[in-house]
């Protein structure tokens, strides 16, 4: 069902704003996606440990779209007492 997102641009803002701060490779969070470009899965689908600290190093600031119970806008960092 098509449909539009709508978000406050105050927030968008706010979120731009954390992306772009400078955090380390072990905070960033890039997308499984990324993982997978990157050769950080083999083709046993384990994690190479190694590769996956290369992958999150090369991974700037980004926004994520995040759906679980609903949609949200969110900058690719992994901030210090979050759950993984």
């Amino acid at each position: 069902m098509p449909g539009k997102l709508i978000f406050d641009a105050r927030q968008v803002a706010k979120s731009v704003a954390e992306a772009k701060m400078v955090y380390s490779p072990e905070q960033r969070r890039p997308t499984l996606q990324q993982f997978i470009d990157g050769g950080a899965y083999g083709k046993d689908l384990k994690l190479n440990a190694t590769i996956a600290h290369v992958v999150k190093a090369s991974t700037g600031p980004e926004l994520h779209l995040v759906k679980d119970d609903g949609v949200y806008l969110m900058a690719n960092v992994w901030f210090p007492g979050t759950n993984h």
